[in-house]
């Protein structure tokens, strides 16, 4: 039986004395293909683990009928009660090509009620050691969520195996992308943060931002902390029509007099018909495993809260209650509608000759990693210029700070895009260099940081300081910043108050404040003759924390968003024959998967010299394979990978000679 992978039409990359990186625009279209779908199945049910297998099976069934890729995202306890009960279909989803993502439902830490969840366990309530500010532990606590097994019993951890470990080690694959379920949580967007800390160390690269929203029309890959916020143009997952007057999910409409209205393969005709055929379109169609079964009010896909505020139940948990006030079965009738029209859905979505699936992995492949990369001096002047141009005061005095524009910067007629968080941490560096080299650093590498977890109080009034009062604080934050990196790879972060002349200042007068510093040392003044003055700036509300869930791509900010680059073109669906290798334009790599012997075959029209090289997903040369004058015909070509140490990740194999260019992917698993 044919399956299908997802494969990325590589990018020609322009060849310097370093690995050059080429950025298509955000909206290129190539290869005639305008429109991407994102399929996904958020998968929830841990305690009917019958009905929640016989659907996902089912939907898997569906998606290799109609040849479509699509994501599932897990939560943990349904992972690993899937995995008792049915070993092995985690890792059939993996072979298939499917997406495997983790979510976060309960039972997780971060979807308790902070004042439930205090009472009943104040020992592990994250939420009070982060309002104590004890964010290390905050940190090391989401840790131990991300990687033990959850005691749905209890509420706590066991020792065993859990979270995103547990779903790696079953699926064979880093999960890509993780959904938040925190809606309500008080602080549940400081936790999330907290969250992000951990699994961006253990290969997080994506996250479930808005599951709707659209994205932004200039800028469709957003950073949100240093993950890809899901993109998408347009959703088939809810809409408001005939005589519904908000937006409501269309298996719910199914037996009403609105089932025509509410067709998802009506509704994606519709937003085809509509597509600008010049520009890329990202699509997504989500549900939930649930919904095939029974109706529910939102997030109540466990079963220990209590009444509509969602409180937690009393310790121990009855994990296999069905409250059939909240939760109600749908009818059989309901239900053989709902999986007529997802099937339809996926029929329309599988054969349409302009539409092409994607997972999440494929999808962060082709972007540039941006958490860590160079930033010039020349880069850093322009940056604390527009830091500075924010800073305004009114007629009355009162200073405020104004974001730039999309709340990121830019710098002019390039693709540079920095966030607040790249600014701060690239003038602190810088500062800190001077401190201890006497000159400001011509070029640096920006690290991962997040924003600060809560805001201080901050100046109560201007004060006057020295630049060397600046360049001390810069030093001691940068070496705070230093040890939390070497603790936590991606485990930075900007500190809620910063102690200055001994006065407190809040991250936004700390920023003006490295920004004067910075252009004081850049024109050439020195420590000990000059005077800086620390101004009092509120923290502007786009950049405060908000309540419940974590924004979305076009609304409140935070210091960390930033638009990704488009490094590679677009993934598409492709055939994968029996093992026998991927096949596109005559070329082929087998096996592939791969572990140490590769096998390239590949057909030349005539006589030429032939180029075979690979590269990583950055664009990067890694191997040299081939290079020589070989005659018209077919031609094959075996090598041991382990040769050029690859490690388990994906590569593109391009073949090129003065009248072809071919490439493909490989997959290295070992």
């Amino acid at each position: 039986m044919k399956t299908f992978f997802a494969i990325l039409a590589f990018l020609v990359f322009a060849e310097t004395n370093v690995a050059a990186q080429v950025f298509i625009s955000p909206r290129a279209v190539e290869n005639n293909k305008y429109v991407y779908m994102n399929v996904v199945m958020n998968c929830h049910d841990f305690s009917q683990v019958r009905t929640s297998y016989a659907t996902l099976s089912r939907l898997f069934g569906m998606y290799r009928k109609y040849n479509i890729i699509a994501d599932f995202y897990f939560t943990d306890m349904l992972a690993q009660r899937l995995e008792w009960s049915y070993p092995g279909f985690l890792d059939s989803l993996r072979r298939a090509g499917m997406g495997i993502s983790i979510h976060h439902r309960s039972p997780h830490a971060l979807t308790f009620r902070p004042t439930r969840r205090e009472a009943e366990n104040p020992q592990l309530s994250m939420v009070t050691l982060f309002r104590q500010g004890r964010i290390d532990e905050v940190i090391a606590e989401c840790e131990k969520w991300e990687r033990r097994r959850v005691n749905v019993a209890t509420g706590g951890l066991d020792s065993a195996l859990g979270g995103y470990d547990f779903l790696e080690q079953k699926a064979g694959v880093k999960p890509t992308c993780v959904g938040f379920g925190i809606s309500g949580n008080f602080d549940g967007d400081s936790l999330a943060i907290g969250a992000m800390i951990s699994l961006k160390k253990l290969g997080l690269r994506a996250t479930v931002d808005d599951h709707e929203g659209g994205a932004d029309a200039q800028f469709p890959f957003m950073s949100l902390r240093g993950v890809l916020s899901r993109p998408s143009d347009s959703s088939i997952t809810r809409w408001a029509a005939g005589t519904m007057r908000r937006d409501t999910f269309w298996w719910k409409m199914v037996l009403t007099p609105d089932a025509d209205a509410y067709s998802p393969r009506r509704y994606a005709e519709r937003i085809m018909s509509q597509v600008n055929r010049s520009q890329l379109t990202l699509i997504n169609a989500i549900m939930h495993e649930t919904d095939f079964s029974y109706d529910r009010p939102p997030f109540y896909s466990v079963y220990y809260v209590s009444g509509t505020s969602g409180a937690t139940n009393p310790v121990p948990y009855d994990t296999n209650a069905f409250p059939t006030d909240r939760i109600i079965p749908w009818s059989q009738a309901q239900k053989d509608a709902i999986w007529a029209k997802y099937d339809s859905l996926m029929q329309y979505i599988g054969s349409h000759p302009n539409i092409r699936t994607i997972t999440m992995q494929s999808l962060v492949q082709t972007l540039s990693d941006d958490r860590e990369r160079s930033i010039s001096r020349e880069q850093c002047r322009n940056l604390a210029s527009q830091i500075l141009s924010g800073v305004q005061a009114n007629a009355q005095g009162a200073v405020s700070f104004r974001l730039p524009s999309k709340n990121f910067y830019t710098i002019p007629q390039t693709t540079d895009y920095f966030s607040l968080a790249d600014a701060y941490y690239a003038l602190q560096r810088s500062l800190a260099d001077y401190t201890r080299t006497g000159r400001l650093s011509e070029s640096l590498n920006l690290r991962d940081i997040v924003p600060p977890l809560g805001n201080g109080a901050g100046l109560s009034a201007n004060a006057a300081l020295t630049l060397q009062d600046a360049l001390s604080a810069a030093r001691a934050q940068d070496s705070l910043l230093s040890l939390q990196i070497a603790r936590n790879q991606y485990g930075g972060r900007m500190s809620p108050n910063v102690s200055i002349g001994g006065r407190l200042l809040n991250p936004v007068e700390y920023f003006a404040l490295l920004a004067r510093a910075y252009q004081a040392i850049d024109g050439g003044m020195t420590a000990s003759t000059t005077a800086l003055q620390a101004q009092q700036i509120p923290i502007p509300a786009a950049l405060t924390p908000p309540v419940g869930d974590a924004p979305s791509q076009n609304g409140p900010s935070n210091w960390a968003v930033k638009p990704l680059r488009r490094l590679a073109a677009m993934p598409t669906a492709v055939e994968i024959d029996k093992g026998e290798g991927i096949k596109d334009k005559g070329l082929s790599v087998s096996p592939n998967p791969a572990q140490n012997l590769v096998t390239v075959k590949f057909t030349l029209p005539k006589s030429e010299r032939v180029s075979l090289k690979i590269y990583n997903t950055l664009g990067q040369e890694v191997a040299h394979v081939l290079d020589e004058t070989l005659p018209a015909g077919e031609h094959e070509r075996s090598w041991d990978i382990s040769h050029w140490s690859l490690g388990n990740a994906l590569y593109f194999v391009r073949l090129q000679t003065s009248t072809l260019t071919q490439q493909q992917t490989l997959q290295v698993m070992r």
